[in-house]
């Protein structure tokens, strides 16, 4: 009979319940953590798959993140589109009305006044945003579209150079220019006439009178050009007192304290100069517009509004989600607020052919826009398809992930009794067996 040691059998229950200890908390480890692999030495092929899975599963994520981001930004544009559908479509049954021989001057001046407002609402759409981004400029969102500016009256903002002002073209004519305008456009031509001025916009008072456009003055709201009529001379005096009394402005030499006029005291390029910008001199002379400009960057220029917005939808495919100005402009010279501008001055006028040229533009934008909007839904049917594929390979790649590093509840708190029973078992049938002294091996 071989006989065994006092240590021998120490050593060997201990070894068993430290190993039944060692069973029931890794099964407690995977119960608390709900993760059949907590580490890589539990299984490294396993931990290599999980990890690959973890990946995908987190590109599909900012893939779907994207994809609601692009939706979002192409429902925003769609219905703006929709709206400034709206607009042109109300803007034509107007130049369709008032192109009727039945309206009145008067009656054409209301149309024109809601014509206005058309076109501030248009330039609001455009300018649309969307988490603080213009949608409709390209990739550089921090600029508007388009930019509606107004002149300013008071007599620290003329002085301040911030008046808009006129510059003589002709016998006739005067050209609205703005000192801190357009020249930002092109800072080498030192462009500062003012186009694209708002019809109904566009008021002058001399003397607090107000002159009257057709009687005393017509204006051509595209080029900014303002011709003064017959009617017009009466509100211009051959000499005025000088202001400045500086000799700084050209004055009757027989009396100082007078300025020598031309028959309209607001030409000559005293009136106007790049470098110096003199405040009118003109007493009680007073311009009100309104104009619209293309954004501008005072260290860049213009800024280009053509460039596009891509997200990222799918593993190698960039699809851009905007829809740029330029896209809803029939080319670069007439856009919607061009054929507006035109259609108002025509009815001003009473020139009916332009009117007509202004309904057919219309007729083209009104493509453009619906073309722009047929491509946006194409690309926001793509993307719901892609998201709903999205959808599907997350759940498979969770799924997958799950089977691998998920805990099975059931079959470990099932396996957890078992072996907490073979636990017991083993200390009791331990403690029996200590129990044993020396005087057994005596006896």
């Amino acid at each position: 009979m071989t006989r065994i040691t006092f240590n021998s059998i120490n050593r060997h229950t201990q070894s068993v319940i430290q190993g039944r200890f060692s069973e029931l908390a890794a099964l407690q480890q995977k119960m608390a953590t709900g993760k059949q692999i907590s580490r890589p030495s539990e299984g490294a092929i396993e931990t290599a798959n999980i990890l690959k899975l973890r990946t995908q599963n987190a590109q599909l994520k900012q893939y779907e993140t994207n994809i609601y981001d692009g939706l979002a930004w192409m429902q925003i544009t769609d219905t703006t589109m929709t709206s400034m559908n709206s607009i042109v479509h109300r803007a034509r049954e107007l130049a369709i009305q008032g192109n009727s021989d039945t309206m009145s001057p008067t009656e054409r001046r209301f149309i024109v006044s809601e014509i206005e407002q058309l076109t501030l609402q248009m330039a609001s759409l455009l300018n649309t945003r969307y988490k603080g981004d213009y949608i409709f400029s390209g990739s550089e969102t921090n600029h508007p579209a388009i930019v509606l500016k107004e002149s300013l009256t008071t007599e620290s903002a003329r002085r301040t150079n911030q008046m808009g002002y006129l510059w003589s073209t002709g016998a006739d004519t005067l050209q609205i220019k703005h000192p801190n305008g357009s020249n930002v456009t092109d800072p080498s031509r030192g462009d500062y006439n003012v186009r694209r001025v708002i019809p109904g916009s566009l008021e002058i008072f001399i003397g607090g009178d107000a002159m009257r456009e057709g009687i005393h003055y017509s204006v051509d709201y595209m080029t900014g050009v303002i011709t003064i009529l017959d009617e017009g001379d009466e509100f211009f005096p051959n000499q005025i007192p000088n202001p400045n009394f500086d000799n700084t402005l050209p004055i009757d030499a027989d009396n100082p304290e007078y300025i020598d006029l031309p028959p309209h005291p607001m030409r000559g390029t005293n009136f106007f100069d790049p470098n110096r910008m003199p405040t009118p001199y003109l007493p009680g002379f007073d311009i009100r517009f309104n104009y619209l400009e293309e954004p501008a960057d005072p260290h860049r220029g213009v800024i280009n509004t053509d460039s596009r917005i891509i997200r990222q939808i799918e593993e190698g495919i960039s699809i851009p989600i905007n829809t740029t100005i330029n896209d809803l402009a029939i080319d670069r010279n007439n856009d919607i607020f061009s054929s507006l501008i035109r259609l108002s001055d025509g009815l001003i006028s009473g020139e009916r052919d332009m009117v007509l040229r202004a309904i057919d533009n219309m007729d083209l934008t009104m493509n453009r826009i619906l073309s722009a909007q047929a491509t946006n839904g194409s690309v926001i049917n793509r993307f719901d398809r892609t998201l709903e594929r999205n959808e599907i390979q997350q759940t498979e790649v969770t799924r997958l992930q799950s089977n691998l590093e998920d805990a099975d509840y059931a079959t470990i708190v099932a396996n957890y009794a078992v072996l907490q029973t073979v636990f017991n078992a083993a200390l009791n049938s331990t403690a029996r067996i200590m129990q044993t002294s020396l005087m057994d091996y005596i006896r």
